[in-house]
């Protein structure tokens, strides 16, 4: 449901506001979280509240804090509390925000698959280097419906790799929550043996993704040909609640519950490899609508401050609405923008971002003679609470625009709050609704007026497109501005989807095809950007097309989705391959698990260097980095040669060895080279200390399909060894 939408249904519920509160300092969900309480709402003390705990950023001294403080980075908080608790916080003069937002995120997966791939997840990347599996590096991973007992996760001798699971829904039957629960949601299981013995989370008898999203970042390979990314990473994982699977959540914890519990466990996930003394990147395959003034500054400094750390990393997925036509650029040159209605259901939302008043056209070319109407866009730019725009809206309040009788039911919303992210810009957030909305798409006509005035226009349920009414009228631009929050925001690294595999077989011998594209380019469904900040999003795609992974055995799929399946410990366990940005997010974090293991002080400002001058360029006619591609597309290898100082070596390829060769380092310390064909004519070899420095020269003589290369007495630590004309690989010598 929109932000906007039950903006309107919390207000239709509160006739009177307490005058008690500053809401001033609120955002507006904890606004109406606040005003939801029959108490609060008639103005009676705070004190006499006895609602359940929520979460909140709060920023402040934390002196002034009601409730508990679980973390914080600086002078900003998460705080769990009453909701009588917020309102007296919101009286401290030395708490000045809180803030939250409530939960509108849902799995990036793109479900229109009936595809599996049989071919193994390193295709299109360059392989996993032999010296690197993640070892050392803790990889965290918040998603939805998870199998704990595959053998995905175990090591090869069967001990569980998973070392924390905090699952949400898990609600003990009679418990509840108070401001001194450490997890104030579900239950934490900190024990391999516990995890084991719970074996699944609360939601996993329908839902899998987690599983599949777990395999990808860092499964094992259980005698399969079938490998994660880092598969002997540590591993933190959380059960979080979506949309997807907010019906297991209880009732009375429902109105409660909000993004900062997700905030929370990336910040634990942090805070165990800290303890653990290893770096660590956390994959987050969900996300939501952005949205200009939703009240998230304070959790997008919390990130900023949190991913500022060494060896700190957040990735998220942009989400699969790469074919939305979300975004309509408005220059000063123009006087008006905009297009057809094209209803995703019965809504349209859209946001707008502008320095300057603007007028809304929505003209209905359904009647016989068409009408129009105007509203105004004018709230100043210094408007503050309580304030009125000439044209009657009120700031920081849903306001509920009459459009008469021609328009039927449609009504609109009008939202105005400063730009969280532009100063000197006004943003409005608007929703137009209706139930004939759908059949009406292309009869209604939205325009953006102004002289000399520019604006940005995000459409993220629904899209403007041309019409036939207005040829002046061109639309959003085709595939733009519908990343996803919170791989859009700025300390996230957001991934997009690339296409490798255009076709796979199940295990019923029978061959599926896709169209999403192919070579290595944007999957036709992949978030393209800017995001509504004005910032180029994503920041790097990954494949995400027929990704083969780990399923959840307690759930149940149809057998051509199945790629692969073998008996463990009296079980059937599956391997399935799906389609989506949520897939390309862990492939990314699992290889960003092998960069830390390289170097565990990596930041996100040296990632991204990594991806600067690392990155594949599918598209030679684009500039880079770009909205529909980032840096472009992920290399596993190219990246740790460049986080070890080898690009420069000369004479040693950036490229792969690739599956055709196998370097192996040997008891006796040489290196063993093994090939799948003999070699056509005898054959370089030779080996690389991480300083440069050839430490030793062989040929092989031409019909060799074994070698095994010398290497100096004492050699320890990373190898580059060169194979002329089949590429490099990295070998760690202990």
């Amino acid at each position: 449901m929109s932000r906007l939408l039950h903006i309107a249904l919390s207000l239709l519920l509160c006739v009177v506001t307490a005058s008690a509160q500053d809401y001033g300092k609120m955002s507006p969900y904890v606004r109406r979280l606040v005003q939801s309480q029959p108490l609060l709402s008639k103005g009676i003390a705070p004190s006499r509240s006895t609602s359940g705990v929520t979460l909140t950023l709060v920023e402040g001294e934390e002196s002034a804090i009601k409730g508990r403080c679980l973390r914080h980075q600086g002078d900003i908080h998460i705080v769990a509390s009453t909701i009588g608790q917020l309102a007296e916080m919101s009286m401290e003069s030395t708490i000045t925000r809180i803030e939250a937002s409530e939960c509108r995120s849902e799995i990036t997966l793109d479900d229109a698959s009936t595809r599996v791939g049989v071919t193994d997840v390193w295709q299109g990347i360059g392989g996993l280097p032999q010296a690197f599996r993640g070892k050392g590096t803790v990889i965290g991973l918040s998603d939805i419906g998870f199998d704990l007992t595959h053998p995905a996760f175990r090591d090869d001798d069967g001990t569980l790799r998973i070392s924390r699971f905090w699952d949400f829904l898990n609600i003990p039957e009679g418990k509840t929550y108070s401001e001194t629960d450490t997890y104030p949601i579900g239950t934490y299981f900190d024990s391999k043996e516990a995890i084991l013995a719970q074996g699944t989370s609360a939601d996993s008898d329908k839902l899998w993704h987690g599983t599949h999203t777990l395999g990808i970042a860092a499964g094992n390979a259980c005698g399969t040909a079938i490998q994660g990314m880092a598969p002997e990473a540590d591993l933190y994982v959380t059960d979080c609640v979506v949309s997807n699977n907010i019906s297991y959540l209880p009732e009375n914890l429902k109105q409660y519950y909000n993004e900062t519990f997700q905030l929370l466990a990336f910040q634990y996930m942090f805070d165990y490899a800290d303890e653990q003394g290893k770096p660590c990147v956390v994959s987050y395959s969900i996300g939501g609508p952005q949205s200009i003034n939703d009240g998230d500054l304070l959790k997008i400094e919390y990130i900023n401050r949190m991913t500022a750390e060494p060896g700190h990393i957040l990735v998220a997925s942009v989400g699969n609405n790469g074919a939305q036509y979300g975004y309509l650029a408005k220059s000063t040159t123009q006087t008006t923008v905009g297009g057809a209605i094209q209803a995703g259901g019965n809504s349209v939302y859209m946001c707008v971002s502008t320095p300057k008043p603007l007028t809304l056209r929505i003209t209905n070319y359904g009647l016989a003679t068409p009408v129009s109407k105007d509203i105004c866009l004018d709230m100043p730019l210094n408007a503050e609470e309580g304030a009125t725009s000439p044209s009657g809206l009120k700031y920081g309040e849903p306001n509920s625009i009459p459009l008469g009788d021609d328009y039927g039911d449609l009504t609109l919303m009008v939202y105005p709050l400063p730009d969280s992210f532009r100063d000197g810009r006004m943003s409005y957030d608007m929703a137009l609704t209706s139930t004939t909305l759908s059949s009406n798409s292309g009869k209604y006509v939205v325009e953006f007026i102004g002289e000399t005035t520019e604006a940005d226009i995000f459409i993220q349920n629904g899209s403007l497109r041309s019409t036939p009414y207005d040829t002046s009228l061109t639309g959003a631009e085709a595939s733009s501005g519908n990343v996803m929050q919170p791989g859009c925001l700025e300390p996230v690294i957001g991934v997009g989807a690339s296409t490798w595999r255009t076709s796979y077989t199940d295990i019923n011998g029978t061959t599926h095809t896709n169209s999403y594209g192919s070579d290595g380019r944007r999957a036709s469904f992949s978030g393209s950007g800017p995001a509504v900040s004005g910032i180029t999003k994503p920041d790097i795609l990954a494949p995400g097309v027929f990704i083969n992974s780990a399923f959840n055995s307690h759930a149940t799929i149809a057998s051509s989705k199945i790629a692969q399946q073998i008996d463990y410990e009296g079980t059937t366990y599956q391997w399935v391959s799906s389609d989506g940005t949520s897939m390309a997010t862990p492939l990314a974090a699992g290889i960003i698990a092998l960069w830390l293991e390289a170097d565990p002080t990596l930041t996100r400002e040296r990632i991204i260097d990594v991806f600067a001058h690392t990155a594949t360029h599918h598209d030679a006619t684009l500039t880079y980095p770009n909205n529909d591609y980032g840096y472009g597309e992920i290399n596993a290898y190219k990246g740790l040669l460049y986080i070890l100082n080898l690009t420069g070596i000369e004479g040693l390829s950036t490229t792969h060895t690739g599956k055709d060769v196998t370097i192996l380092p040997t008891a006796s310390g040489n290196v063993k080279v093994t090939l799948s064909s003999p070699l056509p004519h005898p054959t370089d070899v030779r080996a690389y200390t991480t300083d440069g420095k050839m430490i030793t020269r062989e040929t092989m003589p031409q019909g060799t399909t074994t070698y095994t290369l010398t290497l100096p007495s004492a050699t320890h630590g990373i190898v580059a060894i060169q194979l002329d004309g089949y590429g490099s690989t990295l070998v760690r010598m202990e």
